[in-house]
């Protein structure tokens, strides 16, 4: 609707505004303030009755859009670890327990687990298995995310894909060399974070 221009236009900029009444949280205080009579779309109910191999790659990438994680830690010290074990890049996403059959499926898409937190209100699925963010890499390089998050993701899949070639690459690479390359991106993907969050 945003790309087509309706949002320019009061009905459309209503839609938009009784769709986003209608998931998560509901109406804010100081949006139902302005718009008292705004009525929360009805949304349509999915079928979670599915493979994952069934689930739409841009709805993914749709359901991604604006809450889920790009992390990577960094251990430059500690000479028993190899260049490669000290690089971790992560992929994280966290919801609310009344979504856990969608992240389950969405865990079992990236060949994961969600694990319910033990005051049962939230579940978590972490991703660090160098396999399965390449797998991230792949969807988000094909069906990017329409936001700013997508800033995040570029950072982190060249994080991801440089230590994939670690891989195959022999032992003889300078240490202090590899490790400044990974911190500096890592540094990069924070400051792309903090400006996203600002």
């Amino acid at each position: 609707m945003m790309y087509s221009g309706d949002h320019k236009t009061k009905e459309g900029f209503l839609e938009i505004l009784s769709i986003y009444a209608g998931i998560n949280r509901g109406i804010s205080t100081t949006v139902q303030t302005h718009f008292p009579e705004l009525k929360p779309a009805l949304l349509p109910s999915y079928s979670l009755s599915i493979s994952p191999d069934e689930l739409s790659e841009w709805w993914i990438s749709g359901y991604f859009t604006i809450y889920c994680n790009f992390k990577v830690t960094t251990d430059p010290h500690g000479w028993k670890n190899s260049y490669y074990d000290r690089v971790v890049p992560s992929f994280s996403f966290s919801r609310s327990i009344d979504e856990l059959p969608i992240i389950s499926l969405l865990a079992s898409y990236f060949e994961a687990t969600a694990n319910q937190r033990s005051d049962g209100l939230r579940a978590d699925v972490n991703i660090y298995a160098i396999k399965s963010c390449m797998e991230v890499v792949n969807l988000f390089e094909f069906f990017p995310l329409l936001s700013c998050k997508q800033d995040e993701f570029n950072v982190w899949a060249k994080i991801v894909e440089d230590k994939e070639k670690l891989q195959v690459r022999n032992s003889k690479l300078s240490l202090s060399r590899v490790m400044k390359h990974f911190i500096d991106l890592d540094l990069e993907l924070d400051r792309i974070r903090k400006r996203n969050n600002s």
